[in-house]
């Protein structure tokens, strides 16, 4: 049995994080420590070329867990539609 779509124990921001999205989080978080100079800016467009994890990243973002992280997620893509 795999783990897809299950939920982890793991609760950020009110939110109860998928184990893809607590991958997903974990990658940002070393990202934004090898590359941004202050550690907590994260360019999506540089991040990855999966799109299941821009998806996912976007999504942490909207529901607050980023933001809980302090992380700030530079998205290219307009979200005022």
């Amino acid at each position: 049995m795999t783990k897809r779509g299950k939920k982890s124990r793991v609760i950020i921001a009110g939110h109860t994080l998928t184990f893809a999205e607590l991958t997903v989080l974990r990658q940002l978080q070393d990202y934004a420590r090898r590359v941004s100079g202050d550690g907590r800016t994260v360019a999506l467009s540089e991040f990855s070329g999966d799109n299941a994890k821009r998806y996912c990243a976007r999504h942490l973002g909207e529901v607050g867990v980023l933001k809980a992280c302090g992380i700030e997620l530079l998205d290219e893509r307009n979200t005022n539609r």
